[in-house]
C-alpha cells in the first residue's frame, strides 16, 4: 500500500468542516475595531480614534488606520520618532488598553490590545506602542481562527 492509497482511504475523516475552517486576512482588510474593555466601536470618520499619553505625560488624540498593514496615523500631540507611548485609552470608557504582559515581537516595547472583527468574529489584536514600529499580532490561540496574510502556514 502506498501513501496515495492511505490518503484516499482517510480522506473521509479529514474533510474540512465549518468548525475547523480558518479565514485568511489580507493586507488592506478593513478591521472593525472595538474597545476590548467596553466593546464600543473605535472607528470615527474612517479612523481608529484613541486617547494617548506621550512619554512627557502630555495627552492627546491618536488616530490610526483601520486597514491591516496600513500604518498611517495622526496625533494631536508631539510623538518623537522611536518614542514609546506611555498609555493608550478608550475614548468611551477611558480605560487603558495597554496589555499587561505581551511585549512587541519586533522591538520589545509595550503593546496595546484592540478587539477587531474582519468577518463575523472578534479577536484580540495587539499593536506596538513605539512610534515607527509596525509590529502587530494576535494571540496564538486566535491563530487557530485567523491567518494573517504574511503567514507561512498557507
Amino acid at each position: 500500500m502506498n501513501d496515495d492509497d492511505e490518503k484516499r482511504r482517510d480522506h473521509k475523516y479529514l474533510q474540512s468542516h465549518k468548525y475547523n475552517e480558518r479565514i485568511r486576512l489580507k493586507s488592506g482588510t478593513f478591521l472593525h475595531t472595538y474597545c476590548p474593555k467596553c466593546s464600543e466601536s473605535l472607528i470615527v470618520n474612517g479612523q481608529i480614534r484613541l486617547k494617548a499619553t506621550n512619554p512627557d505625560e502630555k495627552e492627546g488624540v491618536l488616530e490610526l488606520s483601520p486597514y491591516l498593514n496600513v500604518f498611517n496615523h495622526h496625533s494631536t500631540m508631539d510623538i518623537q520618532p522611536a518614542a514609546e507611548l506611555h498609555d493608550l485609552r478608550c475614548p468611551h470608557c477611558n480605560q487603558s488598553i495597554v496589555h499587561p504582559e505581551v511585549m512587541c515581537g519586533a522591538c520589545g516595547s509595550h503593546t496595546a490590545e484592540l478587539s477587531v472583527a474582519a468577518v463575523h468574529i472578534r479577536v484580540p489584536f495587539l499593536i506596538c506602542l513605539k512610534e515607527g514600529c509596525h509590529w502587530h499580532g494576535i494571540q496564538p490561540e486566535d491563530e487557530q481562527l485567523l491567518i494573517q496574510d504574511a503567514s507561512d502556514e498557507w
